[in-house]
């Protein structure tokens, strides 16, 4: 079972085949098919809980490089990560959530739990599936008994950049009297946020596994409740599981450093930086290093005469001088004893 302590899945959606309806707030809306008969009543009221399934038996490529939780990664200006993306976006729910909104991180036990901040605009509780086995859906119904019969939950895998209006959701799934409803991006692809009515929560067995995607969802709709898909247009939910979609995520966050020449061809400078960069603030790059499309996060260095491109220095990652890190991810803790690429080839020794 679920127990405190201070699930992110994979695989295809069930097929989102969307239906003509209203268009409002710069959004398409569809409903899933078939169309259901059955109308039911008005559902739910303000949201109570967001949970954010921080990953389950395996660890995505990006965690297991990084080393730490995904929530805790650089994604954007001003020292913002991803959960405080998350949070932002729960921020924005104003009266659609409840006054004492419960945020809860769902983790598995292999899984590194996120580094909470001091002062986060909520209160945040972390819940480790100690067993490994319940799944996503598994891990949402032990996570909210504790709520009130009619709540109403927003369930999101942690592994995204949040750019768009979740409140825009919530208002839709209420609008339209929804059970549960769906999030689609622009491009038809799964964004792995659902606004779900918790009484559909007794589709989970107490025991065992089941995930959302697949197996819960099938048994919502097989049952006749009213689903819905929230199909966005001037948003995106991004993956982020691994180093290449946590950069695209980060480049579009973040101003492209202006350069009037590439930096290869500005070896004379004191200050050699190319591409976007996304750096924390107290993290220490000397003035000497060439910094390209890469992500340097809170308390990390970089030493004088190295090259950083395409690439994440974690929190507390130390880089020598001298050293070419080009398509890495730099954990902290890791020794200086050469930077290799991802494709595998030496690039040059780090000292």
């Amino acid at each position: 079972m679920i127990a405190p302590r201070s699930g992110n899945e994979g695989g295809a959606i069930l097929n989102l085949e969307m239906t003509p309806s209203d268009t409002s707030q710069g959004r398409t809306h569809g409903s899933l098919r078939p169309e259901l008969s059955r109308i039911a009543p008005a559902v739910g009221g303000c949201v109570e809980a967001f949970v954010l399934l921080g990953g389950g038996l395996t660890p995505s490529p990006l965690t297991a490089a990084a080393q730490c939780s995904v929530l805790d990664l650089l994604v954007g200006p001003g020292d913002r990560t991803v959960l405080s993306r998350w949070l932002e976006r729960i921020d924005g729910l104003g009266d659609l959530a409840a006054d004492r909104l419960s945020v809860i991180v769902a983790n598995g036990e292999d899984i590194p739990a996120p580094r909470l901040p001091a002062e986060a605009s909520r209160q945040i509780e972390v819940v480790v599936d100690r067993e490994n086995y319940r799944g996503a859906a598994g891990v949402v119904h032990d996570v909210s008994q504790h709520l009130s019969g009619d709540a109403v939950l927003l369930v999101a895998e942690a592994a995204r950049c949040p750019d768009f209006d979740l409140a825009a959701l919530v208002r839709h799934h209420r609008s339209n009297a929804y059970e549960t409803t769906v999030l689609v991006n622009p491009d038809g692809t799964p964004a792995g946020v659902y606004v779900v009515a918790r009484p559909l929560m007794r589709y989970v067995q107490r025991e065992g596994y089941m995930d959302l995607k697949e197996q819960w969802l099938a048994k919502v709709i097989a049952g006749e409740h009213r689903v819905g898909a929230f199909r966005l247009i001037d948003g995106y939910s991004r993956p982020l599981r691994t180093r290449e979609q946590l950069l695209h995520a980060a480049r579009l966050s973040v101003q492209p450093v202006s350069q009037s020449k590439p930096a290869r061809f500005r070896l004379e400078s004191a200050s050699r930086r190319s591409g976007f960069q996304c750096i924390a603030a107290d993290a220490k790059v000397d003035p000497t290093a060439v910094v390209m499309d890469s992500i340097i996060m809170s308390g990390a260095k970089v030493g004088a005469g190295s090259i950083v491109t395409r690439s994440v220095v974690c929190a507390g990652g130390a880089v020598p001088a001298e050293a070419r890190l080009v398509d890495e991810v730099w954990a902290a803790g890791r020794p200086g004893v050469g930077a290799i690429g991802t494709n595998g080839n030496h690039r040059r020794s780090a000292h």
